[in-house]
């Protein structure tokens, strides 16, 4: 007796391979997005923190902050004690998202790092959509926490 596989099994493995590709290709390509919204958030949220971090240390003598240009996708971290801020580093956004704020600027006070306005609001989401999957949202509490 011969042993093989048979023409039958051999279609019904790559049909099977094909129904299966045809299932995950697009989940990936949304947990793709997501990932990339996720990685966009934590790089503002960790911005946020090094800009007050910069500030309780007095770094360069002033307080730092974030300028947000609104539905872009670049923000700049920026010296900041008094406005228009200074010496900014520009920073990308993954392509395809953009930070909104109800404040133009996220800035910190010298030595305390407490917000200068009081609270900060800022949300990250993709351009083409506005979804409340979507959105991901970054709080600066007036105590300063970062959530």
């Amino acid at each position: 007796m011969k042993t093989g596989f048979t023409l039958i099994e051999l279609i019904v493995v790559i049909a099977m391979i094909g129904i299966l590709s045809a299932i995950m290709i697009p989940q990936f390509s949304t947990f793709s997005k997501n990932q990339n919204l996720k990685q966009a958030w934590l790089k503002l949220r960790d911005d946020l923190r090094s800009a007050q971090s910069r500030s309780v240390n007095a770094v360069d003598g002033v307080g730092w902050g974030l300028v947000l240009t609104q539905n872009s996708g670049t923000y700049q971290v920026c010296q900041c004690s008094v406005l228009p801020c200074v010496s900014c580093t520009s920073v990308a956004m993954v392509n395809g998202v953009v930070v909104t704020s109800a404040s133009q600027t996220a800035r910190f006070t010298k030595l305390t790092g407490l917000p200068v306005d009081g609270q900060y609001t800022i949300t990250v989401n993709f351009s083409d959509e506005g979804t409340s999957e979507t959105l991901k949202t970054i709080t600066v509490n007036s105590a300063g926490k970062i959530e």
